[in-house]
């Protein structure tokens, strides 16, 4: 590990990052700050097509008013709403699998098979792991897997979610 002056690099895991893994996502990622993303769509209402959803975002650019005070001023009141928005809240709690796993009346197939390509630049690895994670504690059987160098969406393998499937029904 290498210290620059402003963070450390630790060469191998930093070079996969860069080379291999890359980002497509901006930094406020899923809610994009001009809310033209699918997902500022997704949580929108009749009213409003698109809507900003994290309330987390507020605080951030709240706090770097003072040195960016045209962004403040552009973005700061629009995810400002997304704090104090009870149905917004509720919307997000339907949507996020994580709060419905293993609660009390929910049901869910006892089966799972989650694929993630290495090079997956839209998500993180960890975000499915995580799922897979939930899944496993609350008794599901999960088949998860990294698969090495795949991207976004080619993290399976011809005929073996098939293969799986003959599997899990006894086929």
């Amino acid at each position: 590990m290498k210290w620059d002056g402003h963070r450390a690099h630790i060469s191998g895991l930093d070079d996969y990052i860069l080379s291999h893994r890359g980002r497509m996502k901006p930094c406020t990622s899923f809610d994009t700050l001009d809310m033209d993303s699918k997902e500022n769509r997704e949580f929108g209402t009749p009213e409003r097509d698109y809507m900003h959803f994290n309330e987390y975002i507020a605080p951030a650019i709240a706090e770097l008013k003072g040195r960016f005070p045209d962004e403040y001023a552009r973005y700061y009141e629009g995810y400002a709403r997304a704090a104090g928005d009870g149905a917004l809240a509720e919307r997000r709690t339907l949507i996020n699998p994580m709060e419905l796993i293993g609660s009390m009346g929910s049901a869910a197939a006892k089966f799972f098979r989650i694929r993630v390509g290495a090079c997956d630049a839209d998500t993180a690895f960890t975000i499915s792991m995580a799922l897979a994670l939930k899944l496993a504690k609350a008794g599901k059987d999960v088949d998860y897997a990294l698969v090495w160098d795949r991207p976004h969406c080619q993290a399976d393998y011809p005929n073996e979610a098939c293969d799986w499937i003959e599997r899990v029904v006894g086929a």
